[in-house]
């Protein structure tokens, strides 16, 4: 009678494997990983490398300058640092950057790689806003030039344009008012208004940005006001409104008064629950080649061609009129909405650059 069982031979052979890839696992959790351990020896003596010759760039810059520079070299192209940092190359292009003489590093790191990094005192990337072009910046933790208030009337613009919006009716509730990060609005019967006349210098390109926290954008009319720059956008030429159209589905909406009634240019559902960054930029330089793109945190939205071309629009430059947020001309359309942060430039932002200003903003408000 044969007796059925695992023979010796496959039990040695099971036992092997599980040491193995026991063995494994704990080289891939165990600091001395030697593989981990190369990586780790390879990427700090690149860094150091870039470390050095920057150090001698400097050098001598300061040599052949007789020990005077205008400036400091601050850079994050690809080129431009290796023209110098000469073996800088493709694997750290966008994590590593030059800043007032220094490496720095980028978001784009990896954990383990800002570990490294930091073992070595090199710096994160103290990251700006975008300034080329901004006319307004407002935000919900400095409110003030001073800081942040939960009392101030003023919405104070950052940008240095002094584009201030003045607060109207709002109750300072949770509902209504200053929170921690942001201003919520209720969509009663709150706004906001450019304290005098929002100067577009007859541009025509725009990019407006901001961060509404949690997804409250919303109405119980089919139609609310984001943004206007009118007196009445029925009447004035060359003005223009941003709004949320609920005929069908939650949709952010830009629209002219441009030969005629309001033309709407195109739109895009909205993502209820949920913090997110909107930029929306506008390009009337091309005549019927204009158009209008909207991005959600750093997505941009698949638009179809024919919506959006902004149709009816050669020469058009956008007029200076006084700016709502929230409401239209503050009689109606208004908007529920919470509010971190806005900027407004004259200029469209490019791919890179709204990414720039998603980063900082999704580090800022958590977005």
């Amino acid at each position: 009678m044969k007796k059925r069982g695992i023979s010796l031979i496959v039990l040695i052979i099971t036992i092997i494997v599980v040491i193995i890839l026991a063995a494994v696992v704990i080289l891939t959790l165990s600091k001395n990983n030697p593989i981990e351990s190369a990586k780790e020896a390879r990427f700090k003596e690149d860094v150091r490398t870039f470390q050095d010759e920057l150090a001698l760039t400097v050098s001598k810059q300061y040599t052949t300058s007789g020990g005077h520079r205008d400036e400091k070299i601050s850079t994050s192209n690809f080129d431009e640092i290796k023209e110098y940092i000469p073996s800088f190359s493709e694997k750290y292009r966008g994590k590593l950057v030059i800043q007032d003489d220094e490496l720095a590093y980028s978001y784009k790191v990896t954990e383990n790689e800002e570990t490294y990094l930091v073992g070595l005192n090199v710096k994160k990337e103290n990251m700006n806003y975008i300034t080329e072009g901004l006319l307004l910046h407002l935000d919900g933790i400095n409110n003030t030039r001073n800081g942040h208030s939960d009392t101030t009337t003023v919405w104070e613009d950052l940008s240095g344009n002094n584009n201030d919006f003045n607060l109207n009716k709002f109750d300072g509730t949770g509902a209504s008012g200053w929170q921690e990060k942001s201003l919520k609005f209720d969509g009663v019967n709150d706004y906001l208004v450019s304290k005098d006349i929002f100067d577009f210098n007859n541009t025509d390109a725009l990019t407006i940005q901001f961060v509404d926290l949690n997804g409250e954008i919303y109405s119980n009319e089919k139609v609310v006001l984001i943004f206007e720059s009118s007196n009445n956008c029925n009447n004035n030429q060359k003005a223009f409104i941003i709004h949320l159209n609920e005929w069908g589905n939650k949709k952010i909406t830009f629209s002219t008064q441009q030969n005629g009634y309001n033309i709407q240019h195109d739109s895009d559902e909205l993502i209820a629950g949920e913090s997110m960054m909107y930029t929306l930029t506008f390009d009337a330089k091309n005549g019927y080649n204009n158009y209008f793109s909207l991005y959600k945190n750093i997505m941009k939205r698949a638009i179809t061609k024919e919506s959006r071309f902004i149709k009816n629009m050669d020469n058009f430059t956008f007029n200076s009129y006084p700016m709502y947020i929230g409401a239209r001309a503050g009689n109606s359309y208004f908007c529920k909405m919470n509010f971190a942060s806005v900027r407004i430039y004259n200029r469209v932002l490019t791919e890179e650059e709204i990414k720039h200003n998603y980063e900082i903003d999704k580090a800022r408000f958590g977005i």
